[in-house]
């Protein structure tokens, strides 16, 4: 990509990630999704006790802290995202009980700070990876910042689905000049598995159709950051105009959707055993 254009993409999402931040916590308040999310992730990537975690693209810091909770007294956990808006949401929030102590560092993934912590036993991407304009990039400076030993993980929307037929619902819809729905993930999942192979082998790959409640994924496409997912370039307004619209016609089509989520965690860092 034109280094240019991935300069005006990340300001864009800069942008409309701190208009997000109310809806973020609404959403999450709600359905409970990122949690869950970073949860099944930490479980496949082997978080635990003791653990020093950097969460990039950590955002209201819904993942940092159940990563730190898992983590513990004994652990570290630092949350990284390029909003202020989103940090400061996430700093006014109290962590669990018993969980290790946060670092909250504002910054751009693709070129992240140096960090207090240090080395990491990992760094995970909780529905943030796909929307890096240089993903590659991130995931090479991810892996300097790892012990030995060490994994990558990211949770990766891969869409909008028909729970029962496994179609994507908003390929579909690209289709259909009447919805305007023009755009997705700024970067495919495919660039991802890629990005996330190494020469210690590919990234173990793991997908799941999580079914969504009623209103979650109208809610979803109401945030501000992800409705530009789907009408990019639009102003919030009409892009919000327009997400209504086309979830009275699929709540009207009765379809049953889900969001489809691919896991990826790396092979241990240098081939060595995690």
């Amino acid at each position: 990509m034109d280094p240019a254009r991935q300069r005006r993409i990340k300001s864009v999402v800069r942008e409309n990630f701190d208009l997000s931040p109310t809806g973020y916590a609404a959403f999450e308040e709600r359905f409970g999704l990122f949690a869950r999310l970073a949860r099944a992730l930490a479980c496949l990537a082997g978080v635990g006790p003791g653990s020093r975690v950097l969460d990039m693209g950590c955002g209201t810091g819904d993942s940092t802290r159940v990563l730190a909770q898992l983590a513990g007294p004994d652990g570290l956990v630092v949350g990284l995202d390029i909003s202020a808006a989103m940090l400061r949401a996430a700093v006014a929030r109290p962590l669990p009980a018993g969980s290790a102590p946060v670092c909250w560092v504002l910054g751009d993934a693709e070129a992240p700070p140096c960090l207090a912590g240090g080395r990491f036993d990992l760094v995970l991407y909780n529905a943030s990876a796909f929307l890096l304009p240089d993903a590659a990039a991130s995931l090479a400076h991810a892996r300097d910042l790892l012990a030995p030993g060490g994994r990558l993980g990211a949770t990766v929307l891969c869409g909008l689905v028909d729970a029962a037929t496994g179609e994507d619902v908003l390929e579909r819809l690209k289709r259909d000049d009447r919805f305007g729905v023009r755009s997705g993930a700024i970067t495919d999942p495919d660039a991802l598995r890629r990005a996330f192979a190494s020469p210690a082998g590919p990234a173990e790959s793991t997908r799941e159709v999580v079914v969504a409640a009623p209103g979650q994924a109208r809610s979803f496409y109401g945030i501000p950051a992800q409705s530009s997912s789907l009408f990019p370039g639009l102003p919030l307004h009409e892009r919000l105009a327009l997400a209504h619209a086309l979830f009275d016609h699929l709540d009207a089509s009765e379809a049953s959707l889900g969001f489809e989520w691919e896991f990826l965690v790396s092979a241990p860092r240098d081939g060595e055993r995690a």
